[in-house]
């Protein structure tokens, strides 16, 4: 699942700066369904990958290292989803994709 992260379709934006140490980062993925998996990296770095998770899914965190990877991705057990990540409110990354199962994958470093 960890190259899934940098697959996908991308329809709205590319990636922009990531975040310095103390900033705030919500994750944010939509769907018309229940999400079939969800993956992201959190504030220890780690990767992690959910199942059978309730739309909207939301997580925030601060960075604690000036090298965060910043990535979400989520499939749909619907016909869309759409991810986001914010620093400090400011949305540094965007995606949506449409079809049966579809997945979005979110990333900014």
């Amino acid at each position: 699942m960890a190259g899934a992260l940098l697959g996908g379709v991308s329809l709205i934006t590319a990636p922009s700066g990531g975040a310095a140490v103390g900033d705030t980062v919500t994750y944010t993925v939509n769907s018309d369904g229940p999400l079939a998996s969800l993956a992201y990296y959190d504030d220890m770095g780690p990767f992690h990958t959910l199942t059978h998770q309730a739309a909207p899914w939301t997580f925030t965190f601060k960075i604690k290292e000036a090298s965060q990877t910043l990535a979400v991705s989520g499939v749909t057990t619907g016909q869309q989803v759409s991810c986001q990540i914010r620093v400090n409110g400011t949305v540094k990354d965007a995606k949506s994709s449409a079809g049966q199962q579809s997945e979005a994958d979110c990333y900014s470093w």
